[in-house]
């Protein structure tokens, strides 16, 4: 057997790209039908993030401004789905043009009396011409190039072709990094995460295009270093005397609120002062009452889009399921920070913000109708943020 491996790819590309991802999806004909599964209502809000989440004073220690030490070898993502080791049958020239990569596979394998099972309905088609070497890093070349996963079982001798692999993402022994990260994945659109804060890891469903994603915002993490911690409050305001937030800024002080930005429904306010939120519900009275609704933080690395849902970490996590807040930060230096904030539900985005601010100050998201997100219409939003930025520093 050859210890040295040589093989050359030549890709012509992909000829045709598949439908949707099916993976998890059944087929059930006649009048068979799947056994529905009932789950009580107790777990069905279940969140095990909450107790480190969902109440900022836990969160107290972190300073404006921090500084963590962390090592590069704490950042790890393998897969952990591929089975067994494929049996060592060397490739000799190897060839095929036009051909769905699981077609090309079995073929490949045909000699070496191993079937191939595909869990998806179609597969881009690729070309390549005269491939060489042992056959596990030939598939695994393969399979990288057609955007696909593959899993062994040696003793059913069957080689399974799938879009979608299974990841584990281990992560340094700090929370605030794991949110850092959780929060990022799911303002990436990646929705499988799970975390295990036993040993901070994180196991996910991943595509190749996510898989990218995912070593990508570690890459960034670790030579960026830099975070911002939001502590997030969301609360209903219900009208007492008249809905003024005239009024509200008059009496909060002249100068403590540096600026009001446009969104596409209500305003972005900039507020100095150390107790900023505080200050700001007493002076809501007598014009406001304001009922607490969502609290928690989210952690969003710059360059990034973190997605804080409010449902997490809410009084009535049901009536707000589906609202999320998002934040993009571009961190220049603690005192100047580019931020959008976007207010989104699952019928589509509803307001969104842009804004330069620094850690020393607090944003405030004020007049937007609270029917939006499906509450009642006679009340109004107010969203506060509460910057803390992070220095992440390599250390041994």
């Amino acid at each position: 057997m050859k210890k040295h491996i040589f093989y050359s790819l030549l890709f012509l590309g992909f000829l045709s790209i598949g439908p949707t991802d099916v993976l998890g999806q059944s087929l059930f004909r006649g009048r068979i039908q799947p056994q529905a599964t009932a789950t009580a209502p107790s777990v069905q809000n279940l969140n095990l993030e909450s107790p480190f989440r969902c109440d900022v004073k836990d969160f107290g220690d972190i300073e404006v401004m921090t500084t963590l030490s962390l090592s590069p070898s704490d950042f790890t993502l393998r897969q952990v789905d591929m089975g067994d080791a494929l049996p060592r049958f060397e490739v000799n020239g190897f060839s095929f043009g036009k051909m769905p990569i699981d077609k090309a596979l079995k073929q490949l394998v045909d000699e070496a009396d191993i079937s191939v099972v595909s869990t998806d309905r179609v597969y881009p088609e690729l070309n390549a011409d005269d491939l060489y070497g042992e056959l596990e890093p030939v598939i695994a070349e393969l399979t990288r190039v057609g955007d696909v996963f593959y899993r062994y079982d040696d003793t059913a001798k069957r080689l399974t072709v799938s879009k979608r692999g299974q990841f584990e993402l281990q992560l340094p022994n700090n929370r605030t990094v794991v949110f850092a990260v959780l929060d990022a994945l799911r303002g990436a659109g990646i929705k499988t995460a799970v975390p295990n804060w036993k040993d901070f890891s994180i196991m996910l469903t991943l595509s190749r295009s996510e898989e990218k994603t995912v070593n990508s915002l570690m890459a960034n993490i670790l030579k960026d270093g830099k975070l911002l911690v939001a502590d997030t409050h969301v609360y209903t305001l219900s009208p007492m005397t008249s809905a003024n937030w005239q009024d509200v800024v008059n009496r909060f002080g002249a100068g403590r609120v540096y600026t009001a930005t446009n969104g596409m429904a209500g305003k972005m306010l900039t507020m100095g002062h150390k107790k900023k939120t505080d200050d700001l519900l007493a002076k809501l009275h007598p014009n406001y009452r304001a009922t607490l609704l969502s609290e928690g933080i989210a952690v969003v690395p710059h360059g990034w889009k973190m997605r804080f849902d409010v449902g997490r970490c809410a009084v009535n996590p049901t009536a707000v399921s589906s609202v999320s807040i998002s934040l993009n930060a571009g961190i220049k230096t603690p005192e100047e920070i580019e931020t959008t904030i976007s207010l989104n539900t699952a019928g589509g985005e509803i307001s969104t913000f842009k804004g330069w601010t620094g850690v020393d100050e607090q944003l405030a998201l004020i007049g937007i109708p609270a029917s939006v997100i499906g509450l009642s219409s006679n009340n109004e939003l107010l969203i506060t943020l509460k910057l803390r930025f992070i220095r992440l520093l390599e250390g041994k």
